[in-house]
């Protein structure tokens, strides 16, 4: 077997140089280096809260009839201090 520089030792003759020790590789510890994170527990299920609320804000209130379609002043018929009379219209100020 050729073996390049081998072949320059004296001591060998034929035989091929032997090769040289292998060092076991140290063990290596299972335990690890960084202390592992316990497991966190799942957060428990919340029940979400509905995002309307079902109950109306505004309580609905009866308008008679008569009034919707009285006129076409709309609001100024609802006030009682009226009657009848539709309410005046308010003065026109000039530019100055």
């Amino acid at each position: 077997m050729d073996r390049g520089l081998d072949k320059l030792d004296p001591r060998l003759g034929d035989r091929p140089a032997p090769l040289p020790p292998i060092d076991p590789a140290p063990p290596i510890d299972p335990a690890p280096l960084i202390d592992p994170t316990p497991p966190i527990d799942p957060t428990p299920l919340i029940d979400p809260t509905p995002l309307i609320d079902r109950t109306p804000l505004i309580e609905p209130v009866e308008i008679p009839r008569a009034i919707l379609e009285t006129a076409a002043r709309g609001l100024d018929k609802l006030d009682p201090r009226l009657g009848d009379r539709p309410a005046p219209l308010p003065p026109i100020e000039p530019p100055r």
